[in-house]
């Protein structure tokens, strides 16, 4: 297992010795497969929190969060950066508690 900040990247997959791909089984082998999926959706979260985060810090143009900003501008007027600032950051800890395993379990 690689740490690398918070992350703890695992690898879900191996070439076997066929040469075909497998997916590697869960730690807890009771919950079929879903651990890997808590990593994959945990993971997009804490992407897509760390951009909110990022884009609202630097009030950047990129025209993908141009876009959230004037939706959202019509709620939030000019507190609108801080707004998205605190929504990533929130996003990046549930992603995080996500691919832990430690929320949102069946």
């Amino acid at each position: 297992m690689l740490l690398l900040g918070s992350l703890a990247f695992i690898p879900i997959a191996h070439i076997g010795n066929s040469g075909f791909i497998m997916l590697l089984k869960p730690f807890n082998n009771t919950n079929k497969g879903g651990f890997t999926m808590n990593i994959l959706w945990g993971g997009l979260m804490i992407f897509a929190g760390l951009f909110m985060f990022i884009s609202a810090s630097t009030k950047s143009n990129f025209i993908i969060y141009r876009l959230l900003v004037a939706r959202s501008k019509v709620l939030w007027g000019d507190k609108v950066y801080l707004f998205h600032q605190i929504s990533g950051a929130i996003i990046v800890i549930l992603g995080m508690l996500f691919a832990l395993g430690i929320i949102f379990k069946k």
